[in-house]
């Protein structure tokens, strides 16, 4: 199981740490995560197609997978913004002891998706749900 999904986040820029704030931290976010088993990236097109079309084809289907996996519809815009900062939360407990690696203004950072959180400082994300 898992879709292994991956972002690329980009560091705009590299400031001193607040003292007594643990790191990686939740800033903002756009938009919910992909649903987990939803398929990869084809899955995922598939099910956005098919909640956008009312009336179309496999859209009660897909409407009644994710009310039953999640208890209610699926709302791209809808994002559980205590659940992602929960979820890295969690991560930065568990660095707080280690130095992060230096990072260089500018440089992509790899993290992953729902079906795994990766820090933002490299380690193998997501968001809720991502």
């Amino acid at each position: 199981m898992g879709d292994s999904w991956e972002y690329l986040v980009t560091v705009e820029a590299i400031e001193d740490g607040e003292p007594g704030t643990l790191y990686p931290r939740y800033v903002d976010g756009e938009c919910r995560p992909p649903p987990e088993d939803v398929g990869g990236t084809p899955g995922f097109e598939a099910f956005l197609d098919a909640i956008a079309k009312s009336k179309g084809r496999g859209h009660m289907e897909v409407v009644q997978w994710h009310r039953g996996c999640y208890g209610k519809d699926f709302d791209p815009g809808d994002l559980d913004e205590l659940a992602a900062k929960l979820r890295i939360c969690a991560i930065a407990k568990r660095r707080a002891a280690v130095k992060p690696p230096s990072l260089r203004e500018g440089q992509p950072v790899e993290a992953a998706g729902p079906s795994g959180l990766r820090n933002i400082e490299g380690e193998k994300p997501a968001s809720p749900e991502t």
